[in-house]
């Protein structure tokens, strides 16, 4: 089997607008892996068109395109994952009707207009609520003259998130100068996805050190409310600026590594609970009582097994006989 490529179109045009890519593309039977068009488009509108239908791409990532009703099809590619752009106007736009195929989604909403594009955007982020199926959500606002994300756009993104139950991660880094920032939002953030059922990565540029509030506060909550979420940098580093952060996190790990524990096998689930609690969790009380307490169907067996393996007493019994019993009433 073929490994799949990852193809980049940049600064060229096809002579026949791509007609004889798409149609090559069309004749696939496997994945064809990533493809990546850079401004401005390889491809006319008619083949993107076309392209937007073939069910071959792992990857598709879009410029921003000229075409808004084109625009709006390429929500609807049939990819695994997809990286495009939303160019919107204060006036705003319906996208009551707005198809999403993808179930990884990346997007970049930007406005020619000038302001900040609160109600497009907010209905944007409406419509990706209802439709609720995504697994990963990326988000930036390349705006110029705007330093923060207005309070309304950051509330809005909350219930999205809160709507999309199997969301796994929520990527809002931002890398570029014109990118609208997030720091002003962090606690609101922490706040209001703690409860989420399924997020586990939060990516987020740091622009400002207080942004996580004093000695981190907002942070530490977050970690102490929510054991499986990790909030880190766009190459997945997390975030450690105390030792008390630092050790959050070591117990967080290991809680969900406990948790792990219970998806083993029942003959082996014993032998290894028992090398963790003597081994990683040794002379560390936190950690031993994460372990005990998620196991503690297991703490039965491993005091058996302690006594089994202590031997008998030197009378040959593990246990008093009913007449020493008794004699010691």
């Amino acid at each position: 089997m073929p490994d799949p490529m990852d193809l980049m179109f940049r600064g060229c045009k096809f002579e026949d607008g791509g007609t004889a890519f798409v149609n090559a593309l069309a004749k696939r039977k496997l994945s064809y892996g990533s493809l990546r068009l850079e401004y401005p488009a390889s491809l006319d509108d008619n083949n993107l068109q076309r392209l937007f239908q073939l069910n071959v791409l792992n990857y598709l990532s879009l410029p921003s395109l000229d075409n808004n009703v084109l625009q709006l099809q390429a929500f609807s590619a049939k990819v695994n994952s997809l990286d495009c752009h939303l160019d919107v106007s204060p006036e705003g736009s319906n996208y009551e009707s707005l198809e999403v195929w993808t179930k990884r989604l990346s997007v970049n909403i930007g406005s020619w207009y000038g302001g900040f594009p609160i109600e497009p955007t907010l209905a944007f982020l409406q419509r990706l609520a209802q439709l609720g199926h995504f697994v990963y959500l990326k988000v930036r606002f390349p705006i110029e003259s705007f330093d923060e994300i207005p309070d309304c756009i950051a509330e809005e993104l909350i219930r999205t998130v809160f709507a999309n139950k199997s969301l796994q991660v929520l990527d809002l880094y931002t890398d570029e100068d014109d990118d609208v920032k997030w720091d002003s939002h962090f606690s609101r953030l922490f706040e209001g996805l703690k409860d989420h059922p399924a997020l586990y990565r939060l990516k987020l540029a740091v622009e400002k050190p207080e942004a996580f509030g004093p000695n981190c506060i907002h942070l530490e909550r977050l970690l102490i409310h929510n054991r499986y979420i990790g909030v880190m940098d766009d190459k997945e580093r997390i975030y450690i600026d105390t030792p008390r952060i630092e050790r959050l996190y070591r117990l967080n790990c290991f809680f969900c590594d406990s948790i792990d524990l219970e998806m083993e096998p029942p003959s082996i689930r014993p032998s290894l609970v028992a090398t963790t609690l003597m081994e990683a969790a040794s002379n560390d009380f936190h950690l031993s009582h994460i372990l005990l307490a998620n196991h503690a169907d297991m703490l039965c067996e491993l005091v058996h097994f302690a006594i089994v393996d202590s031997g008998p007493d030197d009378d040959g019994s593990l246990l008093p006989s009913n007449q020493d019993r008794k004699r010691r009433r």
